[in-house]
């Protein structure tokens, strides 16, 4: 699977937030201020760019989805202090909206996203997971954002973000004593952490579908009514896109040859990653079987707009490449895309 970045905005603020007041006293009531040694940590969860990310269609260039809808950073608390004063986080979001070389802020504009409250805070600090929605964000700021088109994307009610639509989160700590701490009055480097939003080229959904099949040749071994796999079978191969470039065989579909022989057998689905610019598709196992040494033995050999010839090969252990067919593989009338002239299979 390939994919192609046109223009990666990255804007990661990962550090620590450290705080500090005057203790105040009053006439009758101590009210502890000093947050000398707190320490709020926000870290992505896999160490990448937490960045919501538009994927534009690499074929039909006005068709956009959301490559990257969730962001899911790690909310962390490190304090000398006893992390039971802490009555509850409020997580606050605000959004900017690049225009020119600048960005329009949206002053004064700080919406409540989510609360962490006392219970989902562990003695330790614990690790708080909060997940931001690309389409939530986009609702929540409808009617702030002006910019309604960039280039050939809109803003849509499921796709509500242009690319560099950037989020600050900020953060507002209570104490069961009273006190609190806005991270958004301070202007600091080290008080919020952003969400940038960018924009790619990925490859088309061309496997995504309902295929018709019929096989027109087949191994002597294969060749007969009794193993499903026979000249003149017919089926319907159904798969799904689960990812850019990466999909997955529907079992109810995968009938005859495709999956008793070439894809699946019993031992475990098999799965299909397509890389758009060279064309190769390829044909792999979740699981492995002892018996055989390859499931992703198959070559596409005619191609036409609606049409592709495959032929798939079986390599045993202790028979070798005997088990072989050949399919056409048709793509329905109403589908957008056609077979890609370079498609091709991985064959060893």
């Amino acid at each position: 699977m390939k994919t192609y970045i046109n223009k990666v905005f990255t804007l990661v603020v990962l550090g620590l937030l450290c705080f500090a007041c005057s203790p105040t006293i009053d006439e009758d009531i101590l009210i502890t201020t000093d947050q000398t040694g707190v320490t709020f940590i926000v870290n992505s969860l896999d160490d990448t760019d937490a960045e919501f990310i538009i994927g534009q269609n690499a074929l039909i260039s006005s068709m956009f989805s959301l490559y990257n809808q969730y962001v899911s950073l790690n909310f962390q608390l490190k304090t000398e202090r006893d992390l039971a004063e802490i009555e509850k986080i409020d997580i606050y979001v605000s959004a900017q909206e690049e225009s020119g070389y600048n960005y329009d802020s949206f002053d004064g504009v700080k919406k409540l996203f989510t609360t962490i409250l006392s219970d989902n805070i562990s003695s330790s600090g614990g690790n708080v997971v909060v997940q931001f929605d690309a389409v939530q964000l986009g609702e929540l700021f409808k009617d702030e954002f002006t910019n309604q088109t960039k280039g050939e994307k809109s803003r849509t009610s499921e796709n509500p973000l242009l690319e560099s639509d950037l989020f600050t989160l900020t953060w507002v700590i209570s104490y069961t004593d009273g006190t609190s701490f806005d991270s958004s009055e301070k202007v600091a480097p080290n008080n919020s952490h952003s969400i940038k939003t960018s924009q790619i080229q990925i490859a088309p959904p061309i496997w995504d579908g309902d295929f018709d099949y019929e096989v027109i040749d087949a191994a002597s071994l294969l060749n007969n009514t009794s193993t499903l796999c026979f000249v003149g079978a017919t089926g319907k191969l159904k798969i799904k896109e689960v990812g850019v470039g990466e999909y997955n065989f529907e079992e109810t579909g995968a009938a005859g040859f495709f999956n008793k022989y070439a894809l699946t057998t019993s031992y475990s689905d098999a799965m299909l990653t397509y890389d758009y610019d060279s064309g190769l598709s390829d044909v792999s196992k979740k699981k492995s079987n002892p018996n055989v040494t390859s499931y992703n033995n198959w070559k596409i050999k005619y191609i036409d707009a609606r049409t592709i010839e495959i032929t798939f090969y079986l390599a045993h252990e202790k028979y070798g490449e005997k088990y072989y067919a050949t399919a056409t593989v048709t793509r329905p009338s109403d589908n957008i895309y056609d077979w890609p002239s370079n498609l091709s299979g991985d064959i060893y």
